[in-house]
C-alpha cells in the first residue's frame, strides 16, 4: 500500500506495519524504484523513439500530410489522448519471431473501428500490411547456432522445416492520409533501434492497405482497388 505525497512516495510495509520513504527528487532509492513517477511520466519510450526516427528523415512533398498526421499522432500519444492512444494500441512490436512468427499483424479491428469514426472524419485511418525483410538469405540451419551467437546470424537460419526467420508481415495503423510509399518507410522507422531494425530493403513490399470498404493493393503501377464484400475483415 502507497500514497504520494510530493516527491516522495511513502510505501507500507503490510508485515511490519512501518512506512517507508523513497525519495524521488533524489533519486535515493531505498527499497525500491518502482513507486517513483519519472519526471518524463507519461511520455513512452517507444513512441519517442518512433516519433525521433520519423523527424530525422527526409520526406517528400507529397508525403508530408502522412508524416505531419503521424507525428501529431505520436505526439497526442504522450499526453494519453484517447484517439491516438487507440491508433498506437492497434499495432504492437514483433513478438515470438525468434520461434518461427511471422505474422505481425497487430489489431485490425481496433484500428479501423474507433467509436468516433463519423463523428471525426479527420481521424480516419486506413490498416496496412508492409512485408519486410529483417536479415539477408537465410544461410545455415537453425541447428548449428548456439546461445551466444549473433542474433543478426540467427535470423539468417532455416529451420528444418524450411521456414525462414529473415522477413515478416508486418502491419501498421496509419492516417488515411498516407502513400504506401511512406508506409514502407514508416514500417522501416517502427523497428528501427529494436532488435529488427533493418536498413532499406529492395524487397520491401507493401500488400495492401484497406480502410474497412476499400482495399487497394500495393503494386508499382495505378494501385488497383477492390471492394470488399460487407463484414469481410
Amino acid at each position: 500500500m502507497s500514497h504520494h505525497a510530493g516527491n516522495d512516495w511513502r510505501e507500507l510495509n503490510l508485515t511490519t506495519g512501518k512506512s517507508l520513504t523513497i525519495s524521488c527528487c533524489h533519486r535515493k532509492y531505498i527499497y525500491t524504484t518502482s513507486f517513483c513517477p519519472r519526471e518524463d511520466s507519461g511520455r513512452n519510450s517507444a513512441v519517442q523513439a518512433y516519433l525521433h526516427n520519423i523527424e530525422s528523415d527526409v520526406w517528400e512533398e507529397d508525403e508530408k500530410a502522412c508524416v505531419e498526421a503521424t507525428k501529431d499522432m505520436l505526439n497526442s500519444v504522450t499526453n494519453r489522448t484517447l484517439w491516438a492512444a487507440w491508433i498506437w494500441n492497434s499495432m504492437h512490436y514483433p513478438t515470438g519471431v525468434f520461434y518461427g512468427s511471422r505474422f505481425q499483424m497487430g489489431n485490425y479491428d481496433q484500428c479501423l473501428n474507433p467509436p468516433w469514426l463519423k463523428s471525426h472524419p479527420n481521424l480516419a485511418t486506413q490498416y496496412c500490411v508492409v512485408e519486410v525483410h529483417i536479415a539477408g538469405n537465410p544461410r545455415k540451419m537453425l541447428k548449428d547456432y548456439g546461445p551466444y551467437d549473433n542474433v543478426s546470424s540467427y535470423l539468417q537460419t532455416a529451420s528444418k522445416s524450411g521456414r525462414h526467420f529473415n522477413k515478416m508481415l508486418l502491419s501498421l495503423c496509419v492516417s488515411k492520409k498516407c502513400q504506401h510509399k511512406t508506409v514502407e518507410k514508416l514500417s522501416r522507422h517502427w523497428l528501427q533501434g529494436t532488435l529488427f531494425s533493418h536498413p532499406k530493403s529492395r524487397d520491401d513490399k507493401l500488400e495492401y492497405c484497406t480502410d474497412n470498404s476499400v482495399m487497394r493493393w500495393g503494386e508499382d503501377q495505378g494501385d488497383p482497388v477492390k471492394r470488399l464484400p460487407a463484414g469481410a475483415r
